[in-house]
């Protein structure tokens, strides 16, 4: 079983949980095809320090099964990880971030480079998601009761200051 992570945004006043799942290979995931009709949102990761026929072609077809079956409102956000190494030492980078962010817009999927390891960009993540997503309706028939509270990241997960714990 996959640990679990939960981050709590708050969201025009509103306390929002995502539960996490960490998934990491294609059964793990073809096996979770029963709840895709009910997810808000995917965060789909390529490895930015393999050439693109290796992860990123997985992440797309992994888009293309989510567009398929997924709720037609999922809020997809494609992600390069790795992005420690490139900043290191950019002779790395074997996937260029060009041709994913052009594909990411193409397909209509918000896009980011990150790092699970060092924690660059995690937070802004799950900020990107947490705009994309629609207003209950309550919410959205009274902006004016939510006025300037904006949104706040809390990471509720396991503390961990040098890895990712998914």
């Amino acid at each position: 079983m996959p640990k679990t992570h939960s981050f709590k945004l708050v969201l025009l006043g509103e306390v929002i949980k995502f539960p996490l799942l960490g998934r990491r290979d294609d059964r793990e995931i073809r096996d979770m095809g029963y709840c895709w009709p009910r997810t808000a949102a995917a965060v789909v990761v390529y490895d930015i320090t393999q050439g693109p026929e290796a992860t990123f072609e997985k992440a797309k077809q992994w888009v293309t099964t989510l567009h398929r079956q997924a709720d037609p409102g999922i809020v997809i956000i494609l992600v390069g990880n790795k992005l420690d190494l490139v900043v290191a030492d950019p002779s790395l980078r074997r996937t260029s971030k060009e041709e994913a962010e052009q594909w990411a817009k193409e397909q209509g999927l918000l896009f980011l480079e990150a790092s699970a390891k060092d924690g660059t960009n995690v937070d802004e993540i799950f900020m990107q998601i947490a705009r994309k997503l629609p207003l209950s309706t309550q919410q959205s028939r009274d902006p004016a009761a939510a006025k300037g509270k904006g949104v706040k990241l809390a990471n509720n997960g396991p503390a961990s200051a040098s890895a990712c714990q998914c």
